[in-house]
């Protein structure tokens, strides 16, 4: 009995009475089109993990269709190995198996080996010059950026689709769309989570243009899955988990345009004291650190589930003004304290990055919250995650968002906090030499050396800090840098920074 089985492996073209033990890792039904009849679409994979295409003919598909179920082990018999020559090839065997009237199949309760995706690493994606486009693959990636649904005109019919940006583990991102019914899908899926979205797409199409990644579902080949109960998505949030805990490695990004990538080294930075005295509208890159919470300011916000605007109460729902709907999702806002060796500034911090750099939703963290009854000011202990954390922020000035003192807090539009991207801009000599400066600096704003630790903001009990204790960012903007900096702020050496371009302000 055991001679009978073969491995995927060893088929060929020799005869049709070949027998193989295979767990169906992908069944899908494909419509008539161009002339060919409806059929059914099995991938099989056997104990070893490769992979074999089945096509099971219009006439056949009755037999068949109830029985091939996705995940489940079978006994196949009869069929015949042809020539993959399938136009979007969903597996790299040379054959593909046809179905025909002696084909047999039944199900088998039998332990089997789990290896239904055969996943390939962004980083795999982004090392290769060419990409085959006509071959499927299997990604994960966390949805770091999504845009909102859109509808155009492809061979004169309309099509529906979303644009997004995958990450993976590795700091590494991709561009994705998704066409057709699954965007509706992701859609009706981020109404019911506010969890991170850890998305799954098998056999998928992958392509490289213009030295960018690529990759979108083919119509009924794809599958899609958000955060599956399957290992994989377990291991792969275990993994998110720990980076994100060690620090972002990938640029994440409440921003929807792309002016420049900071990861070549070729961005001109801007000091926050130059920020500061900006005098026109803009976008700069900031390097600093995160050396305070604004803890009396809300911490979150309820916003609409399309555009990410603030909705206004109506009664017992919320009513988004621009949208007109109802879904909303409670999102971050947190206000920062940003230093360099030349100033300081309020930054705000979006929902994209602070959720990813303190690893939970803001919905989940306000129902840990409710549950320890501190009140509704209770500002949570664990946004103190985003203490003492160096970045490059990419930020929005905006001149008509000044404070009638003249002090304006400044949008986070995206922040990159990979050490290896960093030192791109700053030596580690001047790391190292910064870091007694940091501390002075620290301890002058902050009144300790270390505030994560002896100022951990409601670490122990309490809903506020103490008014003595409390980050001062209720001082006035000038009298602080007086403190901080001295009467001659903007005398303090620019030591060893690389790619900062300094400007004179205008007159």
């Amino acid at each position: 009995m055991v001679g009978m089985w073969s491995m995927i492996r060893e088929i060929d073209q020799t005869k049709t009475t070949w027998a193989i033990k295979a767990r169906a890792a992908r069944v899908y039904r494909e419509p008539a089109h161009d002339g060919f009849p409806p059929s059914l679409e099995v991938i099989f994979h056997d104990a070893e993990g490769s992979k074999i295409h089945a096509h099971v003919p219009d006439q056949f598909v009755v037999k068949f269709h109830a029985l091939f179920k996705e995940g489940h082990v079978f006994a196949v018999k009869n069929f015949m190995v042809e020539e993959n020559f399938m136009f979007f090839k969903t597996t790299t065997s040379a054959y593909r198996l046809r179905f025909f009237k002696k084909s047999e199949a039944f199900e088998m309760k039998i332990p089997f080996p789990l290896k239904t995706f055969s996943l390939v690493s962004f980083s795999t994606l982004h090392a290769q010059d060419t990409i085959d486009d006509r071959a499927a693959i299997d990604i994960i990636g966390q949805v770091v950026h999504d845009k909102d649904p859109k509808t155009i005109l492809k061979n004169d019919r309309p099509k529906k689709l979303i644009e997004l940006i995958l990450g993976d583990t590795e700091g590494n991102v991709i561009a994705c769309t998704l066409w057709g019914p699954m965007v509706d899908m992701l859609v009706t899926y981020k109404l019911t989570t506010t969890e991170p979205i850890v998305m799954l797409l098998q056999c998928c199409r992958a392509r490289k243009y213009q030295g960018q990644v690529h990759v979108s579902n083919m119509c009924n080949t794809t599958k899609v899955i958000m955060n599956g109960s399957e290992e994989v998505f377990n291991d792969f949030k275990a993994r998110m988990a720990k980076r994100c805990g060690e620090g972002l490695s990938f640029t994440i990004s409440s921003d929807t345009s792309n002016e420049g990538d900071i990861s070549s080294g070729q961005i001109e930075l801007v000091t926050i004291d130059q920020l500061t005295r900006m005098e026109e509208d803009g976008k700069h890159w900031v390097y600093g650190e995160i050396a305070g919470i604004d803890s009396h300011r809300d911490w979150s916000y309820v916003s609409c589930i399309g555009c990410n605007r603030k909705v206004t109460p109506n009664g017992d729902t919320f009513q988004c003004l621009t949208c007109n709907t109802s879904d909303a999702v409670l999102r971050y806002k947190v206000n920062v304290r940003v230093i360099d060796r030349t100033s300081h500034a309020s930054f705000t911090l979006w929902d994209r990055e602070v959720s990813c750099l303190i690893g939970r939703s803001a919905s989940s963290l306000k129902e840990q919250v409710a549950k320890r009854n501190f009140g509704p000011h209770y500002f949570p202990s664990e946004i103190n995650a985003l203490m003492d954390i160096r970045a490059l922020f990419h930020v929005q000035c905006k001149m008509d968002c000044r404070n009638y003192k003249g002090n304006q807090t400044f949008s986070v539009l995206r922040m990159n906090t990979d050490p290896r991207v960093i030192s791109l801009y700053v030596s580690e000599t001047s790391t190292a030499e910064d870091e007694d400066e940091f501390a002075l600096l620290r301890k002058e704003f902050c009144g300790t050396e270390n505030v994560g630790s002896s100022q951990s903001i409601n670490s122990t009990s309490p809903p506020l800090l103490s008014k003595e204790k409390r980050i001062a960012l209720e001082i006035d903007g000038e009298k602080l840098k007086k403190n901080l900096f001295g009467e001659s702020s903007s005398t303090v050496p620019m030591k060893k920074m690389k790619g900062i371009k300094i400007e004179e302000p205008k007159p």
